[in-house]
């Protein structure tokens, strides 16, 4: 129902307050869509839509349309994953083949900007260096000179997923060297043997749940590493919690370290995150666990980017 709520022109994050059509958020709606609707037409309108997009710094824009001058970098870089899942679930390449170039171009300004492996945050104005609502990761004390994981955990995911597209089209894979190249500069900038753990920031000051998650997601924390990390992530309670817009990170994470010993939990986690709004009776899923009282009482009560329930209740109804 929530997701329904979310669509009218194009997949938006809520059906009041914005109504903006966000890569971020429209992934998790169509990835859940693919399930809940087995349609793909609407989901092709919205990735062909946001590659109309047009920025003189090659990012994508926050919205799709959108007057606003504002970015979120990080959010461009989910385009590839957007592209790649279609693929996935509808086997229309044409798709793949038409926004290519565009793909490309904002691949390209971020592997422009590489320095031994790792981008810096983008500091020009109009660049809002956002991750999720979490202490040091909303972006409001960013500093542009001060690598961080989270940036580039994801640039490894979509530079793997670049790769895999371009090798659909038949087309030179020049992106999986890259990923594998940040990939080991994340190691070598984030990981604390010590601490057994990957640090947002390289002065090496917070840890964070999505982080680590990513870190295991881009393949920076592999094989026994990696499982490590996904236990921390159940019990290490110094990290800062990852919030309800990137569960799936978190659970991806879990499910590629280890699935069989994961999935009960993640199930039973979905039960207790949810289970509030539920209670209510009001039929749709919530921006953030905080509901309407988040943001000075601006939190919305019907989000798209929240039915990702839709999408493990399904991969995981075997178990």
């Amino acid at each position: 129902n929530t997701l329904k709520l979310c669509m009218h022109e194009h997949y938006e994050d809520c059906p009041w307050r914005e109504q903006g059509l966000y890569t971020m958020d429209s992934r998790n709606q169509m990835l859940c869509g693919y399930y809940a609707f087995g349609e793909y037409e609407f989901a092709r309108s919205c990735l062909e839509l946001i590659s109309k997009d047009n920025r003189a710094d090659g990012l994508l824009s926050i919205c799709y349309p959108k007057s606003s001058g504002l970015v979120i970098p990080s959010f461009s870089l989910h385009y590839s994953t957007q592209l790649l899942e279609y693929y996935n679930y509808s086997k229309d390449i044409s798709l793949l083949e038409q926004t290519y170039p565009k793909l490309i171009s904002v691949i390209k300004t971020f592997t422009d900007r590489m320095n031994d492996g790792l981008v810096l945050p983008f500091s020009h104005s109009d660049a809002w260096n956002f991750y999720e609502w979490t202490d040091n990761l909303d972006g409001k004390n960013t500093d542009p000179q001060s690598f961080d994981l989270l940036l580039n955990a994801l640039l490894s995911v979509a530079l793997k997923n670049t790769g895999e597209i371009s090798r659909l089209l038949g087309k030179p894979d020049n992106f999986t060297k890259l990923s594998e190249l940040v990939n080991n500069a994340i190691n070598k900038t984030f990981y604390s043997e010590n601490e057994q753990v990957y640090f947002d920031f390289d002065s090496k000051n917070t840890t964070s749940q999505l982080g680590n998650a990513l870190a295991i997601l881009c393949g920076a924390a592999t094989g026994e590493r990696a499982k490590k990390i996904a236990n921390k992530l159940l019990t290490d309670k110094s990290m800062v919690k990852i919030s309800l817009s990137m569960l799936c990170f978190k659970y991806d994470a879990w499910l590629k370290a280890d699935k069989a010993l994961y999935t009960k939990h993640i199930l039973e986690e979905i039960k207790q995150v949810y289970a509030p709004m539920v209670a209510l009776g009001n039929k749709t899923v919530w921006e953030t666990e905080a509901g309407e009282s988040d943001f000075k009482n601006a939190g919305s009560l019907c989000h798209g980017w929240s039915a990702m329930p839709v999408y493990y209740y399904n991969i995981l109804r075997e178990n």
